[in-house]
C-alpha cells in the first residue's frame, strides 16, 4: 500500500442523539514497502493510481470542496451540509425580547439561574447571529441540540408550564414548534426538523387558521432573524443548562461525507442564482426585495461594469475611467459623458498638457462650444494660473505652462508694482510693468530716470530741474541735485543766484575782445537819470563817456578807460527772471520798493497798489502812480461800471445819471441808485408838486398843499379837489367812520363799508380799513358755492378739485377747469417732476404723465415685457431678465428679509503682512485671525473689505434690494477726495468675469451705506460707462 504522506490522520465522526464526538488518530511515519511508488499530494496507492482521501477526480486528483470539520456528511460529493454548534455566544431572553441576560459558561455549557431572570415568567435561550442571516440552505436538516434544568427539591406545589418549544422569527413573522413530549430533569437530546411540518403561527391569521406554508417557512429561513429555544419547563426550576446544540447547512465547500437531500438546486432562468433562485445573478439587481416572485433586472452600469451589488444595484469595479452608483461620471481627472457607452467616453484633462508636471488641475469638465464641437475647461486651475486650461499665468505670476516642465512663479517688483493693473508684469518674462513711486528697471528696484530717493522705501521724487536753468533733466541720485548752468543755484536751478557784491570785476581788455564777466555789469558809480529808469545802451569803443546811468551786457565792447578794474563791481545780486537767462531787474525806482527782484522769476518787490515785473504801473482799481505807491479808485459797487478808475485823476466809470469821482450819488432830479442800474427820474407830476427834484433815496417829491402820494398826484384824507392850487380842505365830517370824498368833499363810508360808524364790509368784500374801505370778493362761481369770503384774506370758499384766492383755476390732480375732474394718478407710474405732495397732476384730457415703462390712462400698469410696478424704478418697472429665454414675467409673490454678516474690526501697523489684491483692489486678508495686519509706512491707495465666501453664490433674489454697510475709520489722516474719486466705493463680480462699479461718495470718517442692487446704480463696467 502506497501513502502520499509519511503522517496519516484519520478522523471518525460518530453521530448520537446526545453528542457529537470526533475521534483522531494520527499513525507515524510509515514505511514504505519494497515496489512502493512515491505518490504526489493528492494521490494514493501501491503505484499513484487513486485519489487519496479528501482528493476527488482520478486522474487529477483535485480538492474535495467540503471541509471536514465543519461538514455533516460527504466532503466530496454533492453540496456541503456545514454545521454550527456552538453554545458560548448563546444568551436568555423572553418571547418579546424585552431583556438579554448573559448566563454563566460551566463546562463547556451554559448555564442560567432563575433568580437573575426572576422577572420573566418563561424564558428562551438566544442563538448568536452565527445562527440567524441566511439560514435558506438548512431547509430540511434537522436542529440538533441538548438541554437540562433544575427544579427545587423537596415536595413542592409547581407544575409544568406550557409555550412553544422553539420560536423562529423573519420575514416579520414568528413561528413555534412544540417536540411533543416533557423534557426530565436530566439532559436530553432534541431534535428539531427545519420543515414547515409540525410548525404553527404564534400569531393566527385574520380566520382563525395558523398553519405554516413552506413558502412562509422558506421565507423565515432566507432572512432568520430570531431563534429561541425554551429554557424553563417548570415553575418551580432554579436552573437551566445548554449542553451543545447544532443546525446543518447545506454548502458546495464542505468536506462532509453525508448528502443532504432535502435542499433542492433550481435551474434558474437568466438573472437569478441561488439553489433557489432566491438571489440574483452578478450584473443584475433586485427591484422587489426578497419575496416569491420577486424579479431581478440587469445592472445599469453603461458598459462600464461587470457587476453591480444586489441590494442596491450599485455598480462594482466601474472601468473606463468612470465611477458613480452607475459608473456614469468620469473620475477625477478625466471628462466627458460616461452615459453614452464606450471605452472612451471619459478622456483625461490636459490642464494644459497631460504630462504630470504640466498638468496643474486635478478636475475639469466638458463644454459644448458655439460652434457645437466638444471641449472642457479645467476647473481647479491653482493660484497663478487662469485660463480654460490653465494655460497662461495668472495676473502677478510669469512662466509659460505649456512647455514641458515650465510653470508660473511669482513676479518680484520689489513692492513697488501697482498690482490693481492688469498686467503689472510680464506674464512670460516676469518683467514689472507698472512701477509705481516713480520707481523703474526689471524689478521696480530703481528710481525711474529723471528721479531720485529710496526705491527700496519706495520714495523715489521727480528730479524736476528747471529746463532754463539747468543743463541735463538727470539729477544726482541720491541728493537731488541738478547740473546747473552758470549763475543758477538750487537743488533745482529755479533761481538766479544771488550774494554780496565781488571785490572786483576781473574785467580787462585784450585785444578789444569780449568783457569775460559771466554777469551783467552795472555802472554803480554813475548816478541815476532823472527819469529814475535805467537805460540799456550798447557802448563802442571810441564813444565820448556818457552823463547818464549805463547798464552794459558784457557782449558789447566797451572802451578801454572804462574798464578799469578799480571802478567797475560786478554784482551777483540785483538779477532775475531764469526763463530770460537771468537778466538785471531793472526794478522801477519810484514804484518798487528795492532795486533787487526775485532771483527765479525777476519779479521786483513792488509799494502799495503798484503791479508790474519792474514796479512801473498802478494795479487794477488802482491810481495816481508816485513815490508813495497807488491809491485805491473805490469806485461805488453800485454806481459804477467797473473797479477801474482814470489812472491819472482817479475818475471811476459811472452808470446812467450817477455822478461823483467814486460814482457814489445821484444827479439832481433822479434817485434809487441802490437799485444797480444807475439812477432813475423822480417823475414828480408837475400839478401836485413844487418841484422835478425828489429826496435821492425814497423818490419822493415835494408836494403841495393838501397833496400827497410819492409822485404829488392825489389829495390826502381830508382834502379833494385836484389842482395847480394844490387840494381844498373838506368841511368837517363828524359822522363816524365816514370819509371826505376826495372827488366832491361829501362825507361818505369808505368804498365798500357798511354799518351806523362804517365799521364793517360789505356782504361778499373783505379786507376792511377805515380809509381805504374794503375790497370785493369776486368769488369764481363754478369754483366757488359762494360769493363770500375770508374777512382777513380774500380767500373764498373752493370746492373740490379747485383752488387760488378767488377758486378760479383747479387744484393739483384735477383737469379741466371750470368743470375739475380728478386725475387719480399712481404715484409710483407718474413721472416724478409732475407731482406734489404725493398728488400727481395730468394733462387737460386727463392723461397722467407716465414713466418709461408704465402704460395707462392712471399710470398703474407695466408695459409688456415688465414687471413690479414701484415709486423707486426712475423707469417705473422692471425689464423681464429671465436669463434671456422669455420676455413674459410678473412680480414674483415674495417678501423680503435681511441676512446678516459679522462686524469686523481690523488695527493697522507698520508691517508686512502680505495683501491680497482682487479685483485689482487691495482687500483686507480674510483669514486672519488676529486683529492686527502690518502695511508699508504710507498707503497709496484704499484698502477694501470683502464678504465672506460663504455668502456669495446665487443672489438672483437680492435683485432690487438693497446692501446696507457702514464703514469706521479711525486715524490722522484720510486720503484726498480727488484720489478717492478714482476708486469705487463697491465692486462685486458674477458670471465669472463681469465686474460692476458703484461709485457712491467719498466715505467719511464713519460712514452709513444704502446701495441698491440694480443696475442703474452701477453705471461703470471694468471701468466703462454702462
Amino acid at each position: 500500500m502506497g501513502f502520499s504522506n509519511s503522517h496519516l490522520s484519520i478522523r471518525l465522526r460518530m453521530e448520537s442523539m446526545q453528542h457529537f464526538t470526533n475521534v483522531e488518530i494520527d499513525i507515524g511515519h510509515a514505511d514504505l514497502e519494497p515496489g512502493d511508488c512515491f505518490c504526489k499530494s493528492g494521490f494514493a496507492g501501491k503505484n499513484c493510481d487513486s485519489c487519496d482521501i479528501g482528493y476527488k477526480n482520478y486522474p487529477r486528483c483535485e480538492p474535495c470542496p467540503c471541509h471536514s470539520a465543519g461538514t455533516i456528511g460527504s466532503v466530496c460529493e454533492g453540496d456541503c451540509v456545514c454545521k454550527i454548534q456552538n453554545v458560548e455566544d448563546w444568551r436568555v431572553t423572553d418571547l418579546k425580547g424585552t431583556r438579554v441576560v448573559k448566563p454563566l459558561p460551566e463546562n463547556g455549557n451554559v448555564v442560567i439561574a432563575n433568580d437573575d431572570v426572576s422577572h420573566f415568567s418563561t424564558y428562551y435561550w438566544l442563538a448568536p447571529p452565527d445562527y440567524l442571516g441566511k439560514k435558506l440552505y438548512s431547509y430540511g436538516s434537522d436542529l440538533k441540540f441538548t438541554l437540562s434544568y433544575v427544579v427545587a427539591r423537596g415536595d413542592t406545589s409547581g407544575t409544568y408550564t406550557e409555550n412553544a418549544d422553539v420560536v423562529l422569527e423573519g420575514n416579520g413573522q414568528q413561528i413555534g414548534y412544540n417536540w411533543g413530549i416533557r423534557p426530565e430533569f436530566d439532559e436530553v437530546a432534541i431534535s428539531v426538523p427545519l420543515r414547515e411540518q409540525g410548525w404553527f403561527l404564534l400569531t393566527p391569521r385574520e380566520d382563525g387558521t395558523n398553519s405554516v406554508s413552506r413558502e412562509d417557512f422558506t421565507l423565515i429561513l432566507n432572512d432568520l432573524t430570531k431563534l429561541l429555544i425554551r429554557a424553563k419547563f417548570h415553575t418551580d426550576q432554579i436552573e437551566g443548562r445548554l449542553h451543545n446544540i447544532g443546525m446543518e447547512i447545506a454548502a458546495k465547500e464542505s468536506k462532509s461525507l453525508r448528502k443532504i437531500g432535502s435542499v433542492e438546486k433550481c435551474v434558474c432562468p437568466v438573472g437569478y442564482a441561488g439553489l433557489s433562485c432566491e438571489l440574483c445573478a452578478p450584473g443584475y439587481k433586485s427591484v422587489t426585495g426578497p419575496k416569491i416572485g420577486h424579479i431581478c433586472e440587469r445592472c445599469d452600469c453603461y458598459n462600464h461594469a461587470e457587476s453591480c451589488d444586489n441590494p442596491d444595484g450599485r455598480c462594482e469595479n466601474c472601468m473606463h475611467h468612470t465611477t458613480g452608483r452607475k459608473c456614469d461620471h468620469c473620475v477625477r481627472g478625466y471628462y466627458g459623458n460616461a452615459t453614452v457607452g464606450t471605452p472612451d467616453d471619459c478622456k483625461p484633462c490636459a490642464c494644459p498638457l497631460e504630462n504630470p508636471e504640466n498638468n496643474f488641475s486635478p478636475t475639469c469638465y466638458a463644454v459644448q462650444t458655439s460652434t457645437g464641437d466638444s471641449d472642457y475647461i479645467c476647473n481647479q486651475c491653482p493660484e497663478g494660473y487662469e485660463g480654460n486650461k490653465c494655460e497662461r499665468c495668472a495676473d502677478g505670476y510669469f512662466g509659460n505652462p505649456q512647455v514641458p516642465g515650465g510653470y508660473c512663479q511669482k513676479c518680484d517688483c520689489s513692492g513697488n508694482a501697482d498690482t490693481s493693473q492688469r498686467g503689472w508684469c510680464d506674464s512670460l518674462t516676469g518683467q514689472c510693468l507698472k512701477c509705481l513711486g516713480n520707481t523703474a528697471g526689471w524689478n521696480c528696484g530703481e528710481c525711474a530716470p529723471e528721479h531720485f530717493g529710496n526705491a527700496a522705501q519706495r520714495y523715489c521724487e521727480p528730479c524736476s530741474c528747471s529746463p532754463k536753468g539747468s543743463l541735463s533733466s538727470q539729477c544726482d541720485l541720491t541728493t537731488g541735485q541738478c547740473i546747473c548752468k552758470p549763475g543758477v543755484v538750487g537743488r533745482t536751478c529755479n533761481r538766479c543766484a544771488s550774494g554780496q557784491p565781488k571785490t572786483i570785476c576781473p574785467c580787462r581788455v585784450v585785444n578789444q575782445t569780449i568783457c569775460p564777466c559771466r554777469k551783467w555789469l552795472i555802472l554803480t558809480h554813475l548816478p541815476f537819470a532823472e527819469s529814475g529808469q535805467p537805460k540799456h545802451l550798447p557802448l563802442q569803443s571810441g564813444q565820448p563817456k556818457p552823463s547818464a546811468p549805463r547798464v552794459v551786457n558784457p557782449k558789447y565792447l566797451l572802451p578801454a578807460e572804462w574798464l578799469n578794474p578799480n571802478h567797475l563791481p560786478c554784482r551777483e545780486d540785483g538779477f532775475g527772471n531764469l526763463e530770460a537767462g537771468c537778466e538785471p531787474c531793472v526794478c522801477n525806482r519810484v514804484g518798487s520798493r528795492s532795486e533787487i527782484c526775485d532771483p527765479t522769476t525777476g519779479h521786483c518787490n513792488c509799494k502799495p497798489g503798484v503791479f508790474g515785473t519792474t514796479c512801473d504801473s498802478c494795479l487794477e482799481g488802482y491810481y495816481g502812480f508816485s513815490q508813495q505807491g497807488c491809491r485805491e479808485c473805490r469806485c461805488d459797487r453800485l454806481g459804477s461800471l467797473s473797479v477801474q478808475c482814470d489812472e491819472n485823476t482817479g475818475q471811476c466809470a459811472c452808470k446812467p445819471h450817477v455822478v461823483g469821482r467814486t460814482c457814489d450819488r445821484c444827479e439832481d432830479g433822479y434817485w434809487n441808485l441802490q437799485s444797480g442800474n444807475g439812477c432813475e427820474q423822480c417823475q414828480c407830476n408837475r400839478t401836485g408838486s413844487t418841484a422835478s427834484i425828489c429826496d435821492k433815496n425814497t423818490g419822493q417829491c415835494t408836494c403841495k398843499s393838501g397833496i400827497g402820494g410819492r409822485f404829488c398826484d392825489q389829495c390826502q384824507p381830508g382834502y379833494f379837489m385836484f389842482s395847480p392850487q394844490g387840494c381844498r380842505a373838506c368841511d368837517p365830517c363828524n359822522k363816524p367812520g365816514h370819509i371826505c370824498d376826495p372827488r366832491n368833499g361829501r362825507c361818505v363810508c369808505p368804498p365798500y363799508t357798511t354799518g351806523n360808524r362804517c365799521q364793517k364790509c360789505v356782504r361778499n368784500a373783505w379786507g376792511y380799513d377805515r380809509i381805504r374801505g374794503c375790497t370785493p370778493c369776486d368769488c369764481n362761481q363754478k369754483g366757488s358755492p359762494q360769493q363770500n369770503c375770508d374777512p382777513s384774506t380774500g380767500n373764498c370758499i373752493c370746492l373740490e378739485g379747485f383752488e387760488g384766492r378767488h377758486c378760479d383755476q383747479c387744484r393739483i390732480g384735477f383737469y379741466n377747469f371750470p368743470n375739475c375732474h380728478k386725475c387719480d394718478c399712481n404715484l409710483d407710474g407718474s413721472v416724478e417732476n409732475h407731482c406734489r405732495s404725493n398728488v400727481c397732476q395730468c394733462n387737460d384730457r386727463g392723461d397722467c404723465p407716465c414713466k418709461e415703462l408704465v402704460t395707462g390712462q392712471k399710470c398703474d400698469r407695466c408695459v409688456d415685457g415688465t414687471f413690479g410696478l414701484t415709486r423707486e424704478s426712475k423707469k417705473g418697472c422692471y425689464e423681464c431678465f429671465c436669463f434671456g429665454k422669455t420676455r413674459v414675467c410678473n412680480q414674483a409673490p415674495m417678501y423680503w428679509t435681511q441676512v446678516l454678516l459679522p462686524s469686523r474690526d481690523i488695527f493697522m501697523e507698520v508691517g508686512t503682512t502680505e495683501i491680497p489684491s482682487r479685483l485689482g483692489f487691495q482687500v483686507f486678508p480674510e483669514e486672519l485671525t488676529a486683529k492686527r495686519i502690518g502695511i508699508p509706512f504710507v498707503l497709496d491707495k484704499p484698502m477694501y473689505w470683502s464678504i465672506p465666501k460663504e455668502h456669495l453664490g446665487d443672489k438672483v433674489l437680492s435683485y432690487n434690494g438693497y446692501l446696507n454697510f457702514n464703514t469706521e475709520s479711525r486715524g490722522a489722516s484720510k486720503f484726498p477726495d480727488k484720489l478717492l474719486e478714482q476708486y469705487p466705493l463697491l465692486a462685486i463680480q458674477g458670471n465669472h468675469r463681469i465686474v460692476l462699479y458703484h461709485a457712491g461718495s467719498p466715505p467719511e470718517s464713519h460712514s452709513n451705506h444704502r446701495i441698491r442692487l440694480h443696475e442703474v446704480n452701477y453705471p461703470f463696467y471694468n471701468f466703462s460707462v454702462i
